[in-house]
């Protein structure tokens, strides 16, 4: 399975280039205190120059509830930005510098959320967004941790244990034996540690999106994959991801 690859300095301005052209959709992730925020926006069609890029005011995800709300993102936050290049995704990481009402053409001014133009961009193949499904046999543990929240009063983080029935580097699906008697709300923060046999432990956030039985009358939680395009260690965690598909066939 086709690891995250760096683009070469023309490639990134080249990929940048027509993202903005083509005024490309877009996903930003931002992470707001215990939990990740996903957030929908697109690229403006115009260059402000001085090392920045412009995207359309962010809307919150539609899953957990707010689409269409415009969401507020601080100056100097740092936020993961994902958008598609044909058969590729891009990702990189990048900081927000402001917000400003630019000119796209002589007669529209809108509002732009102002993020610095990325020296680093990435790029996976789509492929590895279509789920490996964990063959016949073979046990692979996970572990769901609820994110322990900021306030030091809270209690505990509850952990539920559970097997890995398929995995792509957007979501993962785990068959769990003794879930809790309610479902978590849609958008609930995860912590998932999976421990595949003579293979590091892969740990990564995730969100919850659905609870479904399965052929065989077992629970199956699904959760989306959060953050890893944000950091270094959020990166190598995919390589990591990758590694593993390729290893489930």
């Amino acid at each position: 399975m086709t690891k995250p690859r760096d683009l070469t300095p023309a490639q990134c301005h080249e990929a940048i280039r027509l993202a903005i052209e083509r005024r490309l959709p877009l996903v930003a992730t931002i992470r707001d205190d215990d939990r990740w925020v996903l957030m929908h926006s697109r690229f403006v069609p115009r260059d402000p120059g001085a090392g920045l890029l412009c995207i359309e005011p962010p809307l919150g995800d539609t899953l957990a509830g707010a689409q269409g709300i415009p969401l507020e993102v601080p100056t100097g936050a740092t936020i993961g930005v994902t958008f598609r290049r044909g058969h590729h995704k891009c990702m990189f990481s990048t900081t927000v510098f402001g917000r400003q009402r630019v000119t796209v053409s002589p007669e529209l001014r809108i509002e732009a959320l102002l993020i610095r133009r990325p020296a680093e961009v990435q790029q996976l193949q789509r492929r590895v967004y279509v789920r490996s499904i964990v063959p016949t046999g073979v046990c692979i543990p996970v572990e769901i941790a609820s994110r322990p929240r900021s306030d030091a009063s809270s209690p505990p983080a509850a952990t539920v244990i559970g097997q890995l029935a398929d995995l792509s580097a957007g979501g993962i699906r785990i068959l769990v034996d003794h879930a809790p008697s309610q479902a978590p709300e849609i958008g609930r923060p995860f912590q998932i540690t999976i421990r595949p046999d003579r293979r590091p432990a892969i740990q990564t956030d995730a969100l919850f999106r659905h609870c479904q039985m399965d052929s065989h009358d077992r629970i199956a939680w699904g959760l989306q994959l959060v953050g890893l395009e944000t950091t270094e260690s959020g990166r190598h965690t995919l390589s990591a991801i990758a590694d593993l598909m390729s290893h489930l066939g």
